[in-house]
């Protein structure tokens, strides 16, 4: 009597994770809003969980962006159509965050 082989049912679970893993790969790392957070010269950084960025560009994602956006183009893509309003990175002004206006109120006498 002969065992019938367990491979292909192995094979084929196997398989149909592999589109489960890479959407959910997708959501743990993408970061569809980054914050700004700013800078004492002026400027703002780019803040992704409360890091600043490396590059000081908007990256939408946790680690390695650049081999990221690759990767997961097709799923950003499909992302950025269903939810365009999540995607809107707007630079925020700076007396909204600090409380300080850039431009001082002129004294008066």
């Amino acid at each position: 009597m002969t065992r019938e082989s367990r491979a292909p049912l192995i094979v084929a679970i196997v398989l149909l994770l592999l589109p489960v893993l890479y959407v959910g790969s997708y959501f743990a790392l993408v970061v569809r809003k980054p914050h700004f957070i700013p800078n004492p010269d002026g400027n703002w950084i780019c803040s992704l969980d409360g890091y600043p960025t490396i590059s000081g560009q908007v990256d939408h994602y946790r680690i390695f962006a650049n081999h990221c956006s690759t990767l997961y183009w097709p799923l950003e893509e499909f992302d950025r159509k269903l939810w365009p309003d999540a995607w809107e990175v707007r630079m925020p002004d700076r007396e909204s965050v600090t409380g300080v206006s850039e431009r001082p109120e002129a004294l008066t006498p």
